[in-house]
């Protein structure tokens, strides 16, 4: 028999032998402490006249009496013309040895060129190629947020401003179901004056953790050419308890191998804002290369709801200021959720998400209404008044600029930028 053609992507091996119309598919690898790698091996023909399926195992790569059986259970079973079951099986688990255990190729840097792609899949959101999170208390439309995402990529709609990637999305939902996303996805595209099933955004519903099905997604964004995966929520998702750090980093592991654009839903450490990260181990901050809290705000009985997306990290250039959206729900007369609109928010004119915005953006905004003391701007932001002081002085001639009577104002050129 011929050498096969061997393809890998994403954990996943395929061979074929042209000359002998058969097929062998490795997916599944593991490795146990004393360096026995086992797969499942799918065994397929082409051949007419025969049931394209011959065989479903699981195979140890490295045993001969596994490899000895497999061979004598497909000869008895299926005697088909030039193919030489044991010569076939060994030159299967060869290849996908070898091939596993050589890794990733080292790369001379100053002879590789960069693919011309988009730094952002959502512009100021979600770096492209990366893995991306946004954390917060329940409640606060984390789960409305990732599905309006979605909609911006699948569509794409470059909203708000933002300049938008199109692409195939992923949802992979640990919390709710098929039943609610789909009443979600509707109501969001009604409200964006969309179609409200005229879409492709792909849906599964998990209970298995990420890392367990790791295969089994790489899989599913090879076939469907997927390109931004959204992960609602971690806290199944990773599997054991997000504050173990091996939990933690099997989840990034997994999400690592994937090589497209990731966005995790996490639960935030405590209920309410402040300046704190994700639930549980300390790497669900340090993995991701951007991270937002979001903070949201509704009265009781209102139909809207306003949030903060504050930036708490990013390792790639530097933090930006809070993004303020504003999500209007219509329901109908069942009470049914009918519609949903976002329009953007200013988070400043919001007390309860202005704590969000840098100290230096509050006071502006504040002095915008009229010249003030630094303890009474302390008094009317909730804030320190050593903090406002220190920011006025600061700012002293850049931003704002001393008054008679020890009030501040702002200065000449920062009322110029502020008109424009």
């Amino acid at each position: 028999m011929k050498k096969p053609n061997l393809k890998a992507s994403a954990g996943i091996y395929t061979l074929q032998w042209t000359d002998s119309h058969l097929v062998m598919r490795f997916d599944r690898l593991k490795e146990d402490s004393h360096y026995n790698v086992s797969a499942e091996v799918l065994v397929r023909t082409n051949l007419p006249g025969y049931n394209p399926h011959l065989h479903h195992a699981r195979l140890n790569l490295t045993s001969t009496q596994s490899k000895n059986s497999l061979a004598k259970h497909l000869k008895e079973e299926y005697d088909i013309p030039d193919v030489r079951w044991p010569e076939a099986i060994e030159q299967a688990c060869v290849m996908v040895l070898e091939k596993y255990r050589e890794g990733e190729p080292v790369i001379r840097i100053a002879d590789y060129q960069p693919p011309e792609q988009a730094l952002y899949r959502i512009e100021r959101l979600l770096f492209e190629k990366q893995p991306n999170l946004i954390f917060g208390p329940g409640g606060s439309l984390k789960s409305f947020l990732a599905v309006y995402l979605a909609i911006m990529v699948d569509e794409p709609m470059p909203a708000h401003g933002w300049a938008v990637e199109a692409g195939t999305v992923l949802y992979l939902d640990y919390e709710t179901s098929q039943d609610d996303f789909t009443y979600r996805v509707r109501a969001l595209r009604r409200g964006l004056d969309l179609s409200p099933n005229n879409h492709h955004i792909l849906y599964r519903y998990c209970w298995q953790p990420l890392a367990a099905e790791a295969a089994e997604i790489q899989r599913i964004i090879m076939d469907k050419e997927i390109d931004l995966l959204i992960i609602d929520s971690a806290g199944i998702a990773c599997g054991g308890s997000p504050e173990e750090a091996a939990a933690t980093i099997a989840y990034f592991t997994a999400l690592r191998a994937t090589r497209i654009t990731t966005l995790t839903i996490a639960h935030t450490a405590k209920s309410g804002g402040g300046d704190k990260g994700p639930f549980g181990s300390v790497y669900w901050m340090n993995f991701p290369r951007t991270v937002f809290e979001i903070v949201s705000v509704q009265e009781p009985g209102e139909a809207n709801v306003a949030i903060a997306l504050a930036h708490r990290k990013t390792n790639m250039g530097r933090r930006m200021k809070p993004i303020g959206l504003k999500f209007d729900f219509v329901e109908t007369e069942e009470h049914r959720l009918e519609s949903v609109s976002v329009a953007p928010a200013n988070v400043l004119a919001l007390p309860d998400l202005a704590r969000l915005a840098s100290i230096k953006d509050q006071i502006t905004s504040e002095l915008q209404r009229g010249a003030k003391t630094a303890l009474e701007l302390a008094e009317t932001l909730l804030l320190k008044p050593d903090s406002v002081r220190k920011a006025l002085q600061r700012g002293q001639s850049l931003w704002c600029e001393q008054l008679p009577n020890d009030k501040w104002g702002l200065s000449l050129l920062q009322r110029d930028m502020l008109r424009t």
